[in-house]
């Protein structure tokens, strides 16, 4: 099994194993059966905070004390075998463009090749704290990364930093989570700012008072089907992308949120965040997400949602005290005789079963 039930960190990889990184160390799980990696293995740190897999596939893993190891297939090794000083964790670990690695560290954002560092990427260069939380490279040069006060973009050696919005009360800070969308954009998750997107030099911002569970959005993941999917304080939401795209352009008013929980079978619904990748998609379509009680995973393929209305049935109505109709049960009733609803009216029903 794993090492423990809390899970920071963890990565489908590209041959179909699952990658695991907890406080008491990792885990791979494939088609051979669980795998538990320790010291012995190279893996001189047992405080693990991220897990990743670059351009090239190969895996990497940051530590609590800011060492990188690299799995070769049989052993990790570390080009850091001392802890680095001043002390630095490792936060999350993004693939790079070119065959790089960025790490986010407590002491800026490290671009990696090859295991060594090629640059630092912090506050002395105008990035706007040196916290960093998460990191998505696009690929085509511009590198966003989020700080435990702020978004930034990266250009070059260029830096753009976003801290408020217009026309949004909510500041962005603490930057938890990046997502791409397929159009285009930018999924932005706070730890309590709730979720803003990022689109031609525009940002939206959606809430709780938007429908999401939990202003904490810690794990941003899209499905086949295009719908997105954010791990929250408060459990599971799933955001229809037949709605999403409406609701950016302005045709819909509102998000269509359907949230899962403890009574959906999650084992808690507090998900993983703070550290990234806290959430995965496999081969075949199902979502992986860290939670603080072990992995929790949906097969968006095997839901179904009823959008069907139940069916009403009124047994009786009583206007001003004296009974109108009773047995009215779908079109029983002579819809040719209007019926005004007054202050006493009175409705009887049977109540549904349990359960």
């Amino acid at each position: 099994g794993l090492p423990t039930d809390e899970i920071t960190s963890v990565l489908c990889a590209r041959d179909g194993s699952l990658w695991v990184a907890t406080p008491e160390g990792l885990a791979r799980i494939g088609t051979d059966g669980t795998r538990r990696f320790t010291a012995e293995d190279g893996l001189l740190d047992k405080v693990l905070y991220s897990v990743q897999q670059d351009s090239r596939g190969t895996i990497w893993v940051g530590s609590r004390f800011g060492r990188l190891f690299r799995w070769d297939g049989e052993r990790f090794t570390t080009q850091t075998p001392e802890i680095p000083q001043p002390r630095r964790a490792i936060w999350c670990l993004a693939p790079g463009a070119d065959s790089t690695l960025w790490a986010g560290t407590s002491r800026g954002a490290i671009q990696y090749r090859d295991g060594r560092e090629l640059r630092v990427v912090g506050k002395d260069q105008g990035l706007s704290n040196d916290d960093v939380r998460s990191i998505w490279d696009d690929g085509k040069g511009t590198v966003w990364i989020g700080t435990s006060y702020g978004l930034n973009r990266l250009n070059g050696t260029n830096i753009t930093v976003f801290t408020t919005v217009t026309n949004v009360e909510a500041p962005i800070e603490v930057v938890i989570a990046l997502h791409p969308d397929p159009d285009g954009g930018l999924w932005i998750g706070t730890m309590a700012r709730g979720l803003f997107h990022f689109q031609d030099g525009h940002f939206r911002h959606f809430s709780a008072a938007d429908g999401l569970p939990s202003d904490s959005i810690d794990s941003i993941q899209e499905d086949r089907y295009g719908n997105l999917w954010l791990g929250t304080g408060r459990g599971l939401a799933r955001l229809s992308r037949d709605t999403l795209g409406g609701v950016l352009s302005g045709r819909v008013p509102g998000l269509a949120v359907e949230v899962m929980d403890r009574r959906d079978g999650l084992r808690t619904d507090e998900f993983t965040g703070t550290l990234q990748p806290t959430s995965a998609r496999d081969s075949e379509g199902r979502l992986w997400f860290a939670t603080s009680a072990g992995l929790s995973t949906v097969d968006p393929s095997k839901l179904f949602t009823n959008k069907k209305a139940p069916r009403i049935s009124i047994e009786r109505i009583g206007l001003e005290g004296a009974e109108r109709y009773t047995h009215l049960r779908g079109t029983d009733a002579d819809s040719s005789q209007p019926v005004v609803i007054g202050p006493t009216t009175e409705f009887g029903h049977t109540p549904a079963p349990a359960g």
